[in-house]
């Protein structure tokens, strides 16, 4: 065998050399191309996770390789493996990013203590998807139901000392969730899980984080704002015109008394080294405790949330104590005790009222889809046509001696008139395509050009739609669809940065509606509110800030009842004694004297909001107005159609000295009334609830005390109208005033069987008491020779009062 010349030899070296060199190349080349996650899932922003609360999660992911790559990173929670959050990221050749995508958790964490987190990634550069292992984690799960945030300086003992006094003193223990700047989410939603935020030092934050704060505060959360610790200008950064509060000096006192506003009690506070105090003005807020005439303590609304303010140092609201188990602790002094409504737990009412927005407007929203039934005045009109026609033809025939024909022109105009009435509503029927409905309760922050949204959308999808389509919406308008927790289907929401989203390819069922809710602030194009001042017929007040929209089926929500009023193009509006809604009635019929299809759906709509405890908290113009925002888009051609229901609290003025005024009784605040000369303290009203117990079998007198709006306490009464809805057949009735003293009977009638309305003069009214309260009662006794039968019932007992203001 001849061996290999040289020259062959060489060759095949250098071939082999060479095709090892590509083999390391393409192995290195699979190495350093590969797309890493070098953080998958952590927790991020607040640092606790509820359920039904959004939160936030910190993913890092690291592209080795040259070429840019857009991979798709996948969160899913506890067993919802279909129920997906996702984030879109475009990662350059060699670098490194980390994005926080916000997730829902829909179940209770796993043994009380954390949420099970799954994480993966998907590249799908091809159109085809390709995940990488997932990765598990655990999520912080907030434990018990009160969760406070605290901003604080860490060597500031007494600022720390005085959140957890107020905390334990309200019954919630004393843990918290520290946040640093950096920790502050820039997503409103993220706030959320948080029952109340105290603030004890100027925070450096960033535009984004001071909005989101802000739209959570507006929203309905709670702020402590230590301001003797935090610069005021922070404050008034992140509250804007709803802060008024000016700063007249930092002083230090080695003894301070500090008064209770509302009790007279005075606390003592001694300290050598002094105890700083800012003090401020501020006509805007509701002051609680004082310190020399300035304020120490004192709070305000803001939209649907509180703001609380503190101007002492911490130190003056804490003393020594020792917990439950005898350690030495720093507790609650007697100021700060008195301020623990301010953390009462309200999650589970918020929760209550937020469910009870949310399964109106989806009854709205449903309510503008698909196609709906024929409205009143066109079938009206038909049939008053129908009538005319055949009174007009009996005449005829009458005359000509032909009235036997009546008979069949009757058939034949009857089925002619049934035929437009069935091709009307076949017309009305197929009046309909994919359609996108909105239907929110707005609650605008008054002063601000901001308002409180929440709401649902439903989307309709007729047989001949497209079945998918991709939904997407600015990302403080976070929706999620109301069904997710039922249907195996995949869910999957996509989040373009925080302030956009998207539903790829969400499907929708042929013929049936898929509704979405959701929450957020939204940003007015100028401030709304509304004012009104008392007149000598009623109400009168105006809408500020509404542009010119049409505000219909509007009324006034009072502490004791509701008044129906009409608000121009020019936003006034005026409301008389005469329109008082009771019973079942919430808006007034606009032609014929009955509702429209629209006007019987926005009164179920007041009867859900209005019959519940939980709304309004206070006056309130209630009014309906075409949406100008309904948050989401569509990929598809759709119909978009929307409501706002604005509820616009009520600032009313006070009238001047000397004027004539009328006080509806909607307004009067209604109590039991046990100070009466001669009267047991028995009552047939339940206060709590706001009902009348009844049926009563037995004779009884009974006094109630109404109250006016707060500050309305001086009125020469000349004139009341008392409204009843009594039903006592058998039963003879006196209506009592207390007068120098005494009991007196101003009015008597017998046999009442329902709603009454008595007219009483200067002569029979009652007068304002010296804290500006009116008592009247009644008396009722079995008619002599009647046995009262079945007894009798007090359903509803109102009062009006008229006169001249002092």
């Amino acid at each position: 065998m001849r061996s290999m010349q040289p020259a062959t030899f060489c060759l095949s070296l250098l071939a082999g050399v060479f095709s090892m060199l590509l083999v390391c190349t393409a192995a290195q080349g699979e190495v350093s191309d590969r797309l890493d996650m070098e953080g998958a899932g952590g927790m991020a922003g607040i640092t606790v996770y509820s359920p039904d609360q959004w939160g936030l999660v910190r993913t890092t992911v690291a592209n080795r390789g040259s070429e840019a790559r857009s991979p798709l990173v996948v969160h899913a929670l506890g067993e919802r493996r279909h129920i997906q959050y996702a984030h879109r990221l475009w990662l350059p050749g060699n670098s490194r990013r980390t994005q926080l995508t916000p997730v829902l958790p829909l179940e209770g964490p796993r043994d009380d203590r954390a949420f099970a987190l799954r994480t993966w990634m998907i590249e799908d550069a091809d159109g085809r998807e390709r995940s990488g292992p997932p990765s598990e984690g655990l999520l912080l799960a907030a434990r018990g139901t009160f969760q406070m945030g605290v901003m604080l300086d860490r060597d500031d003992a007494s600022a720390g000392d005085a959140a957890a006094a107020l905390r334990a003193a309200a019954g919630h223990g004393v843990g918290a969730s520290y946040l640093g700047d950096s920790a502050a989410p820039a997503l409103p939603a993220a706030w959320d899980v948080l029952d109340a935020f105290v603030l004890g030092r100027t925070p450096d934050l960033n535009a984004a984080q001071v909005d989101a704060m802000r739209r959570w505060v507006f929203g309905g959360g709670r702020l402590w704002v230590m301001l003797d610790k935090v610069d005021p200008a922070f404050v008034e950064r992140l509250l804007g015109d709803a802060w008024d509060v000016s700063v007249a000096d930092r002083i230090w006192l080695d003894e301070l008394s500090m008064e209770d506003v509302e009790t007279g009690d005075v606390h003592e506070v001694i300290d050598e080294a002094g105890t700083q105090m800012l003090r401020v003005h501020a006509p805007g807020m509701r002051v609680t405790h004082e310190v020399a005439g300035y304020p120490a303590a004192a709070w305000q609304r803001v939209g649907r949330g509180k703001v609380m303010m503190t101007t002492a140092h911490a130190k003056a609201f804490i003393e020594p104590g020792v917990d439950e188990e005898g350690v030495e602790v720093k507790v609650a002094a007697a100021p700060l005790q008195s301020l623990t409504w301010f953390f009462d737990e309200h999650r589970h009412l918020a929760a209550d009222e937020n469910a009870l927005v949310h399964e109106t407007m989806d009854g709205q929203s449903r309510a503008q889809i698909g196609y709906s039934i024929i409205s009143r005045t066109p079938v009206f009109a038909v049939l008053a046509v129908f009538t005319l026609a055949l009174l007009g033809v009996g005449v005829m025939l009458l005359r000509r001696d032909r009235l036997e024909w009546i008979g069949v022109v009757g058939v034949v105009f009857a089925v002619a008139t049934s035929a437009v009435l069935v091709g009307m509503g076949k017309m009305r029927q197929s009046d309909h395509a994919m359609t996108l409905a909105g239907a929110d309760l707005v609650e605008p922050v008054r002063d601000q050009p901001y308002a409180s949204v929440r709401g649902s959308f439903s989307v309709f999808r007729p047989d001949h739609a497209a079945g998918q389509v991709t939904f997407a919406g600015p990302g403080d308008a976070i929706a999620f669809p109301k069904d997710a927790r039922r249907t195996s289907e995949r869910v999957r929401i996509v989040w373009q940065g925080l302030d956009r989203w998207s539903f790829e390819n969400l499907s929708l069922p042929a013929g049936a509606a898929r509704n979405f809710s959701h929450d957020r602030v939204v940003t007015l194009d100028r401030p709304m509110s509304a004012s009104a001042r008392l007149t000598a017929e009623g109400l009168a007040g105006e809408v500020q800030g509404h542009g010119g929209a049409t505000l219909s089926d509007a009324l006034i929500a009072m502490p004791n009842g509701r008044l129906a009023t009409r608000v121009s193009s020019d936003g006034r509006f005026a409301s008389s004694l005469d329109d008082r809604l009771i019973g079942e009635q919430y808006v007034h019929a606009a032609t014929l004297g009955t509702l429209s299809q629209t006007q019987m759906n926005r009164q179920q709509a007041f009867r859900q909001l209005l019959g519940s405890a939980e709304f309004p908290a206070q006056p309130t113009l209630l009014a309906w107005v075409d949406a100008q925002d309904l948050a989401v888009e569509m990929s598809a051609d759709a119909v978009r159609r929307g409501q706002w229901l604005l509820a616009l609290p009520l600032q009313i003025e006070l009238p001047a000295s000397g004027e004539r005024v009328t006080v509806p009784a909607p307004m009067m605040t209604i109590r039991s009334y046990r100070g009466a000369p001669g009267v047991s303290g028995a009552t047939v009203y339940d206060e709590q609830q706001g009902e009348w117990i009844y049926p009563i079998s037995q004779p009884s007198t009974l006094f109630m005390r109404f109250e006016p709006p707060e500050g309305l306490d001086a009125i020469d009464v000349d004139g009341a109208v008392l409204s009843l809805n009594l039903h006592a057949p058998g039963w003879e009735y006196e209506v009592l005033r207390i007068h120098d003293g005494e009991v007196e009977v101003v009015y008597e009638g017998r046999n009442p069987g329902g709603r009454l309305s008595i007219e009483l003069d200067a002569d029979q009214s009652p007068a304002m008491n010296t804290d500006g309260a009116a008592a009247i009662g009644i008396r009722l006794s079995p008619i002599p020779g009647s046995d009262g039968g079945r007894g009798w019932s007090l359903q509803r007992m109102e009062l009006s009062l008229r006169g001249v203001v002092r």
